[in-house]
């Protein structure tokens, strides 16, 4: 994830150091940790029986809420933020591990890390903030009844936005855009929208771009910074275009 693009001033690195204790500090209070570091990648595990999935949303959720407000009070600094993105996923690790010459060499491929981090380099191309993959959202399902129902923080909101296969993958990723929960709310203007959006997405997976493309125009309406409606009226209307009659004069 990337934070600053130039960082020279005092101040600048005062705030970052700020924002770097803070962003821990959550990480810590949903028993998290930092498993690597990889650039501006920063990569987290959450490993608490039974809450683990639970932990990974809240502190995603908790994350993008504070860097909002970071954004805010520092957003007269003469410093070039770049956005952050987060990609969410669960699963049991595997590791496949390969040989040279050979010989077994002492590298591996974690499968569930390498998932994470394909789902996180979504994040531009759907011009989302958050992204989790299905089997973080379900398993937040089947771990329910360990949660307060009733305390806003518990109450996630989230959207089913695509389908697809990362590169290095045979089976397809269901994927769910996070847009923060009823104590968070980091995606106000897509949880007023959620409905029109979610008819637009049924129509568009009962075949019906015509359809589809009335729910996602209304859902832009409604919330004109939608990228994945805009995406979507976009693939809306190319499958009506090639579908449409062929003039031959």
């Amino acid at each position: 994830m990337g934070l600053f693009e130039a960082c020279t001033t005092p101040e600048s690195f005062q705030a970052l150091n700020r924002l770097f204790a803070q962003l821990h500090q959550i990480w810590i209070e949903q028993h998290g940790s930092i498993h690597h570091v990889s650039g501006e990648q920063i990569l987290v595990t959450f490993k608490r029986c039974n809450f683990h999935a639970i932990d990974a949303m809240k502190a995603a959720i908790m994350l993008r809420h504070y860097l909002q407000e970071f954004y805010q009070i520092h957003s007269n600094f003469s410093l070039k933020l770049t956005p952050i993105g987060i990609g969410v996923h669960t699963g049991w690790r595997r590791k496949s591990f390969f040989s040279f010459e050979n010989r077994l060499d002492a590298f591996a491929i974690d499968d569930l890390i390498h998932t994470a981090s394909r789902i996180e380099s979504l994040i531009d191309f759907y011009g989302c903030i958050a992204l989790a993959s299905a089997t973080t959202i379900e398993r937040i399902h089947s771990q329910q009844s360990f949660l307060n129902l009733q305390e806003p923080s518990n109450q996630f909101l989230y959207r089913w936005i695509d389908s697809l296969a990362p590169r290095g993958k045979q089976k397809g990723i269901e994927l769910y855009e996070i847009l923060g929960s009823q104590a968070y709310p980091i995606e106000a203007g897509k949880v007023r929208s959620r409905l029109v959006f979610q008819n637009g997405i049924e129509a568009w997976q009962q075949h019906n771009p015509s359809l589809a493309l009335n729910y996602f125009q209304l859902a832009i309406a409604q919330t004109p910074e939608d990228t994945i409606a805009k995406l979507y009226i976009k693939r809306c209307q190319n499958i009506l275009t090639s579908l449409a009659p062929q003039s031959t004069g």
